[in-house]
């Protein structure tokens, strides 16, 4: 019987469970298959079979299909381990074995070694081949998928509980808004966070907001309704600050072009009449949190004039890549120009 693919989240659930359980050895499956773009998630599925092979005194190996004859090999998982009556065998880059290869791991599959614990990682994997699929169905698998925009939230809230701590909505929608899909990024934001707010259980936006930017109420999120109200000298001030807190030029400019971009679709989409806030933030990729925001910036807009800001964004990112000059200077100069356009 075909064991029922896992999501992400679950898998993870599952194995840190068993991580902590007194004989988590007995609740892995003989074969993990991690296939997709997102390296995170299959390298935290490899750090949590580790820790349980490695508590329970087993031995982990490591190899890269392309390096091996994959016939002597799958021979080699029938021995017994040397150093201990259990193995963790990490095999990476499946996606890029042929068809014949495919053919000889999905009998090993099928009929597993009682001694090891087979993890198999790959960026993609081809469901339309038969054998490839056939791999799915028996073995415990999980798409490593970037993880989708409504996914985010349940993301954050679990890196958050595992530091002990909670998070409210305003925290979390502005992380998924700064940092978008990226988890390890978020992980490491969450871990910042969480040692800066101390012995506080609740992660607020404001330590968000602080941690991002070094100014509570200072983040580049700050910039957009600024520019859409054409404030040369408050739109200077923030620029200014998050410049003096370390923030990058090009990652800077890289939100505001995203920012305008996104106006442009709303200008669009705000022709359709009968457009809702949940179809608008859907296709805008603005979270319904910031809504209100946006449809503010929107109205105070034409959507020539988005245009044209679009082409400043543009020129001042060539400049900043090839001119020698200080790139504060032509970021500032850049952002003010937005500034002037009617």
């Amino acid at each position: 019987m075909a064991l029922p693919e896992k999501k992400p989240l679950e898998l993870l659930k599952d194995l840190k469970a068993a991580s902590g359980s007194a004989d988590g050895v007995s609740k892995l499956f003989p074969v993990y298959l991690v296939y997709g773009e997102e390296i995170f998630i299959s390298e935290r599925v490899t750090q949590r079979l580790k820790h349980i092979v490695t508590k329970a005194s087993g031995v982990v190996e490591r190899v890269i299909f392309g390096n091996i004859n994959i016939d002597d090999w799958l021979t080699g998982l029938f021995d017994i381990p040397m150093f201990g009556s259990l193995k963790l065998v990490i095999a990476s880059d499946f996606s890029d074995l042929k068809a014949d290869e495919i053919e000889k791991l999905l009998e090993y599959v099928k009929s597993p070694s009682p001694d090891v614990i087979l993890l198999l990682t790959g960026s993609s994997l081809d469901k339309r081949k038969k054998n490839s699929s056939k791999l799915l169905e028996h073995s415990l698998s999980c798409n490593a998928r970037h993880p989708y925009d409504n996914e985010l939230g349940l993301w954050i809230k679990g890196f958050t509980a595992e530091k002990g701590k909670s998070i409210d909505t305003a925290a979390v929608e502005f992380l998924k808004a700064r940092y978008g899909n990226n988890l390890a990024i978020l992980e490491k934001e969450i871990e910042k966070l969480s040692l800066f707010t101390g012995e506080k259980q609740l992660i607020e936006s404001k330590d968000a907001e602080f941690m991002s930017s070094g100014l509570t109420g200072c983040s580049i999120f700050d910039l957009f309704p600024v520019i859409a109200e054409k404030n040369k000298k408050q739109a200077g001030s923030i620029l200014y600050k998050l410049l003096y807190n370390g923030e990058n030029h090009l990652s800077l400019l890289a939100l505001i072009t995203g920012r305008i971009k996104k106006l442009l679709i709303g200008t669009d989409l705000a022709d359709s009449a009968n457009i809702t806030d949940s179809e608008l933030a859907e296709k805008t990729g603005i979270p319904q949190f910031f809504l209100s925001g946006f449809k503010r910036e929107l109205r105070q807009y034409k959507r020539t004039e988005l245009k044209s800001m679009y082409k400043t964004c543009m020129e001042t990112d060539a400049r900043l890549k090839s001119s020698r000059l200080n790139k504060d200077d032509i970021l500032l100069k850049g952002l003010l120009s937005l500034t002037d356009h009617k």
